[in-house]
């Protein structure tokens, strides 16, 4: 009886320490720890990464903020837009640590969502009709960090249209072909284009889409025809079946 009440006592004492000391240590492990458990929802994660673009250049200004609002509206619609401009407003209050953010994304969803969200980025970085070379490097900077290819934000670029200002600086894929436009080499094998045909169904279908309201879905539907365009171009040239 005694050896059990040690026993017991022993292992009370030793829960005690652990956790003393287990939350001294979760205390001082830095901003790593604290991101480590995180996750993010799709609207949390795109409304982190807006703010870090309004916040490149070290401050967001109230015209951005203006300018950002229609857009919201066009992606979540009337009322959810008015709480994602509110949570907007709130992490531009606060430090945004990039990579941190990222990689919670990258972590927190699957590759379907984070394709939709760098969509709306570029769409968002282009509603003033121009993509200058530094709103470029921050998308590839996006894309990179929650891990996604360059040839990802490719597909995109060509899905929205290959104006010159988005290309000028990217001239080495100036070129619409179809080949480009699915992401394969103008030798790829048949198997190999329907495969590559078959992933972007799976990450660019509007109807993978659900967090975005109608109209939003609807704009992604007029952008995806380019891809099943390309495919059919393709097929009919190759004779695919």
């Amino acid at each position: 009886m005694h050896l059990i009440l040690l026993i017991l006592i022993g292992f009370f004492l030793y829960r005690a320490i652990v956790e003393m000391f287990g939350t001294a240590y979760n205390d001082n492990r830095g901003s790593h720890g604290y991101w480590s458990g995180m996750q993010y929802d799709f609207q949390s994660a795109l409304l982190s990464l807006i703010a870090y673009m309004m916040k490149a250049d070290g401050h967001a200004r109230k015209v951005e903020l203006e300018f950002v609002r229609p857009q919201l509206i066009r992606i979540f619609g009337e009322d959810r837009a008015r709480y994602a401009l509110l949570q907007l407003r709130e992490l531009l209050k606060n430090n945004i640590d990039f990579y941190q953010v990222s990689q919670v994304i990258n972590r927190s969803l699957d590759e379907q969502s984070k394709c939709t969200i760098l969509s709306i980025l570029y769409g968002i970085a282009m509603a003033d009709g121009v993509l200058s070379n530094e709103e470029w490097q921050m998308l590839l900077r996006i894309t990179e960090y929650i891990g996604l290819s360059r040839r990802d934000l490719e597909t995109i670029r060509m899905m929205y249209g290959n104006s010159e200002n988005a290309s000028s600086y990217n001239s080495d894929e100036t070129n619409e072909s179809p080949y480009k436009i699915i992401g394969v080499s103008e030798n790829a094998s048949n198997e190999d284009i329907k495969r590559a045909y078959r992933t972007l169904v799976k990450k660019f279908h509007p109807d993978m889409q659900t967090d975005l309201s109608k109209e939003a879905q609807e704009d992604a539907q007029k952008r995806f025809v380019k891809i099943q365009q390309a495919y059919e171009k393709i097929c009919s040239l190759r004779g695919i079946k």
